[in-house]
């Protein structure tokens, strides 16, 4: 069982890990993939740049998605480090937390199984007749 001090140093360290670590991914995905502006781009160019980057491209959005899970023990680890047990705001909050970590990480893992199977299909001539209208190229 750790005491308070080791609960604040490792809640701490966990913080300072964490945005270290979450920088990473994020700035391989800037350099690699012009994220965040790729977003303001058309389909055609989004799913043929991803097919592009290939399986680095892959491991860095599922390294980007590993490490935000760290926001779940954060969150946990942040409420006891607060001590406050006598309002329900602070459950609330650790909740939404905890909350947050995991529907960030789900969220980025659809650049891990979604993105790459349609960008598959979309560079694959042989395939263009199953692709929605929405992302065939007109």
């Amino acid at each position: 069982m750790m005491n308070r001090l080791q609960v604040a140093r490792t809640t701490g360290v966990l913080f300072i890990v964490f945005s270290l670590l979450l920088n990473i991914p994020y700035y391989l995905l800037i350099q690699n993939f012009e994220y965040d502006d790729i977003l303001r781009k058309p389909t055609d160019y989004v799913l043929t740049q991803f097919h592009a980057g290939g399986a680095g491209l892959i491991l860095t959005w599922f390294s980007f998605a590993l490490v935000v899970l760290l926001f779940i023990p954060t969150s946990v680890l942040f409420q006891k480090v607060l001590g406050r047990e006598d309002t329900p705001y602070l459950s609330a909050a650790t909740l939404m937390g905890v909350l947050s970590g995991l529907v960030q990480s789900v969220g980025l893992m659809r650049w891990v199984f979604v993105l790459p199977v349609l960008a598959n299909l979309y560079v694959d001539p042989s395939a263009i007749d199953i692709l929605p209208p929405l992302i065939r190229s007109t």
